[in-house]
């Protein structure tokens, strides 16, 4: 009786241990998608699309509806670079 009043009470203590854990990780990943987000808006209004691609790695694939898929910034920079000739984008973020 006493082993398994024992066991019950770790597994009780073990699960709310790991609850509050998840809970903390949870917010610390929250906390570091938006400064990621933040962190990749700031490039991309500073150096504008070098800011963007500056987030994508140099083998990246790029699919574009219509367009052929690109597989390097290089390819990347090209095809935007006519896709997005004469466009503006606005992008407000709040937290």
């Amino acid at each position: 009786m006493k082993k398994s009043a024992f066991l019950a009470l770790l597994l009780v203590l073990t699960s709310a241990l790991f609850a509050a854990n998840k809970k903390a990780d949870i917010e610390a990943e929250k906390n570091a998608l938006i400064q990621a987000e933040a962190d990749f808006e700031a490039a991309r209004a500073q150096k504008g699309m070098e800011g963007w691609l500056s987030f994508f790695a140099e083998n990246t694939a790029n699919i574009i509806p219509g367009k052929p898929i690109t597989f390097s910034k290089a390819d990347m920079r090209k095809q935007l670079t006519v896709a997005t000739a004469g466009a503006s984008v606005l992008v407000i973020i709040t937290l």
